[in-house]
């Protein structure tokens, strides 16, 4: 059996709740959730409706940490592994047409 490091889920949550995969990353911490978004940004901008000069804050004080972006949408981690979101079912990908309303 071959050996794959362990990914984990990265999630956008809308201001109504709804929950959209965005990327699965290599580290929990706070510097890896920010590159992952860095990797988007102007494609997520464009997605849950954010300008250029947008800002971020750290949010909560929970075990992972979390990004408010100031418009409802926040990003974080879901508390999964790649394996156990294919295996419980992944959420809609934040970049499919039909995710966020698009």
């Amino acid at each position: 059996m071959a050996h794959y490091r362990t990914k984990y889920e990265t999630i956008l949550t809308a201001p109504d709740g709804a929950r959209y995969l965005l990327l699965y990353v290599e580290s929990r911490s706070a510097r890896g959730l920010l590159d992952c978004l860095r990797r988007r940004g102007a494609e997520l901008c464009e997605r849950i409706g954010l300008d250029d000069s947008a800002t971020v804050n750290r949010a909560g004080a929970g075990r992972f940490p979390v990004f408010d972006f100031g418009n409802g949408w926040k990003a974080g981690y879901s508390g999964r592994t790649r394996l156990e979101a294919k295996q419980a079912g992944e959420l809609p990908w934040i970049f499919e047409p039909a995710a966020a309303g698009q």
